[in-house]
């Protein structure tokens, strides 16, 4: 039985994680401000692009505002300052109900402070992505590399419903492990991040090709 899951902002890492699961069988949605990413989406599908092949997967896509259903999962991967926003709307469109797990994928601290404003911290659960994506235009992923995911219930608490969300996220091969200590690697990747984006940047490289350097 599939899963309504929302990727709430569906730019590239929400692209990459929206695609593996659409591909995995679950009932995925797309949500996003981007109005021509929406619309390629909807009227072309979702092109993605790997080092060895280009195919497209067909995933629905809408505005956070257009949503009429409630979703099992909704994984959040807004910009951080509109992080609240999509929470309070989809808040108000009732797309998050009592077992609504919301994954936060999101860079950064605080997260889970923030979310509790909307909903309690058993249904909030806090991932570390070291995945990477990239975007090539609207409706356009480039993905390279692997990547793993570590995730916790915010309140720390190890249930069977994280074991259920871990066993759909890893048979859509996005490598999860379920932690002990999530926040230890938060601050890892948000020290990490400190360092790495102001050289990329510098350097004119993705994260990906700085660490190809020799």
């Amino acid at each position: 039985m599939s899963n309504k899951i929302a990727i709430a902002g569906a730019g590239a890492m929400g692209g990459r994680i929206g695609t593996y699961l659409k591909q995995s069988g679950q009932d995925v949605t797309l949500l996003d401000y981007w109005e021509a990413h929406v619309n390629v989406i909807n009227n072309n599908g979702m092109e993605v692009q790997t080092e060895h092949d280009t195919y497209t997967v067909e995933v629905p896509a809408m505005f956070p505002e257009e949503v009429k259903e409630a979703f099992d999962i909704i994984v959040l991967l807004t910009k951080s300052m509109q992080s609240e926003q999509m929470m309070q709307v989809l808040k108000d469109k009732g797309a998050i109900k009592d077992s609504t797990a919301i994954i936060s994928m999101m860079n950064g601290l605080g997260y889970d402070e923030r979310l509790a404003h909307f909903v309690p911290k058993s249904q909030i659960f806090l991932a570390v992505t070291m995945w990477t994506a990239g975007l090539r235009g609207s409706g356009q992923l480039l993905l390279e590399g692997e990547g793993s995911i570590d995730f916790q219930r915010a309140d720390g608490v190890n249930d069977t419903r994280t074991e259920e969300i871990a066993n759909i996220l890893n048979k859509a091969h996005l490598n999860v492990t379920v932690s002990d200590n999530v926040f230890k690697a938060i601050w890892s990747k948000a020290t990490l991040n400190s360092v790495l984006n102001p050289l990329c940047t510098i350097l004119n490289q993705t994260i990906g090709e700085f660490g190809e350097y020799h």
